[in-house]
């Protein structure tokens, strides 16, 4: 990979002593975005840098404090020299700035359409076509996930629990805004008399079993002990969950690896987003009423959202770049 703009690049190289090699790299690392607007770094603008920056998926915040400390010499000394007329934002730009932590180590799911995505793959409808009852369950579960509920919420989840009206699910005092396609689904599982589940090597086949009526969304089958188990243990849910992300990373090579948590998280996360682009500051009451923080003074409080606060803008910075 060369350099582009290479002799101004090796004019520096030369007269900065230190760092040749790791100035070399990164100057050849850089080269194809550069290529991409037709500009040396130096003549970049903030949207065009961080863009640059965030491309090369440095993960270690020293690193790219390294990283932006070496760019930042060249593009001063550039200006001194009279190699740009660019007057460079390049002192805006912070590792914190550029981070991809919740995109690249975590793998967070970013919006919903990456949720679609993942759906259609893991769960191809003509794969559940003797099983609709199985899909739109094992859908309904993903996306409650997404508008925010946990796994506990969601099995203790009624029927009654949704305003379709105001796309609402509103359980133990809380609410969780969700979509149009929870309704539809969540309709069709409230109405369910049965599930069906596939036989074993002995009693092949698809084998029907019938659902006891009662107030929860997610009944359990006739025969059990309703006293005992009103719905589903939580360890149907993270077999459902984990059975999507399992036939998902079958077919995307570095698919999204997550966890009932992150699912959760990304959504809260998305919803987020949308409310501060309407113009709102996210703050503290916003995150105890979507994450659910208990907290018993203004200190314990910011103590339990300081961390919240620096992922979502990690998780912000990486969802600008990647949609």
């Amino acid at each position: 990979m060369d350099m582009f703009n290479p002799e101004q690049k090796q004019e520096y190289i030369d007269y900065e002593k230190t760092n040749q090699q790791s100035l070399t790299n990164y100057f050849k690392r850089v080269s194809d975005k550069e290529r991409e607007y037709d500009k040396d770094i130096a003549d970049m603008d903030i949207d065009e840098l961080k863009s640059t920056f965030i491309s090369l998926n440095i993960r270690s915040e020293a690193a790219r404090s390294h990283f932006i400390s070496l760019i930042r010499g060249y593009i001063n000394w550039a200006i001194l020299n009279n190699k740009t007329e660019n007057n460079s934002p390049i002192n805006e730009i912070t590792a914190k700035s550029i981070g991809t932590k919740y995109a690249v180590t975590s793998q967070m799911l970013k919006n919903p359409r990456q949720v679609i995505d993942i759906l259609g793959i893991a769960m191809p409808s003509d794969k559940y076509q003797s099983l609709p009852n199985r899909y739109d369950r094992d859908k309904l579960v993903f996306w409650l996930l997404y508008s925010g509920l946990e796994l506990e919420e969601i099995q203790q989840l009624k029927k009654d629990e949704i305003d379709k009206e105001n796309k609402t699910i509103i359980h133990a005092g809380r609410k969780y805004g969700t979509y149009d396609l929870v309704i539809s689904l969540w309709t069709k599982v409230s109405e369910m008399t049965y599930i069906e589940k596939t036989g074993t090597k002995s009693n092949s086949g698809i084998i029907n079993y019938d659902l006891v009526d009662s107030d929860y969304l997610f009944r359990p089958i006739a025969g059990r002990d309703i006293y005992r188990e009103p719905f589903f243990k939580i360890g149907v849910f993270m077999a459902i969950i984990q059975k999507i992300f399992k036939a998902y990373l079958e077919e995307v090579e570095g698919g999204v690896k997550s966890s009932p948590s992150n699912i959760r998280i990304s959504g809260i996360f998305y919803k987020l987003y949308l409310l501060e682009s309407e113009g709102t500051e996210i703050a503290s009451d916003l995150l105890v009423d979507y994450l659910n923080i208990e907290y018993q003074n203004d200190y314990d409080l910011y103590s339990k959202t300081r961390k919240w606060r620096m992922d979502y803008e990690d998780w912000k910075i990486a969802f600008d770049y990647y949609v």
